[in-house]
């Protein structure tokens, strides 16, 4: 039975030449993972994780301008006014200050 090209050689994962195991590693793994990393730092920095500022560790340090992005960022998931948010935020930055 004739076996086509693409079946003769492994199409699952890269395969990138490279003169010795580590620069193997190196290209295959290391890389990849790296800008795995890289992308999930920069995806950190979106307003959808502005949030994490009201953990009461961060909480203490909020600022008037994050309270209101993070209202901005979550305005229809969250049932009170800007004003109301707002308020709370002060309420409870006095609380675990």
């Amino acid at each position: 039975m004739p076996m086509n090209g693409a079946a003769a050689r492994q199409q699952n994962r890269p395969n990138v030449p490279a003169a010795s195991p580590s620069g193997y590693w190196k290209l295959n793994m290391y890389f990849p993972l790296v800008y795995y990393l890289m992308s999930e730092l920069e995806t950190a920095a979106q307003p959808r994780y502005i949030a994490q500022h009201l953990l009461p560790r961060k909480a203490v340090d909020i600022t008037h301008e994050v309270g209101a992005e993070i209202f901005q960022a979550y305005q229809d998931e969250i049932l009170v006014t800007r004003d109301q948010f707002l308020s709370e935020i002060r309420i409870c930055r006095k609380k675990w200050t």
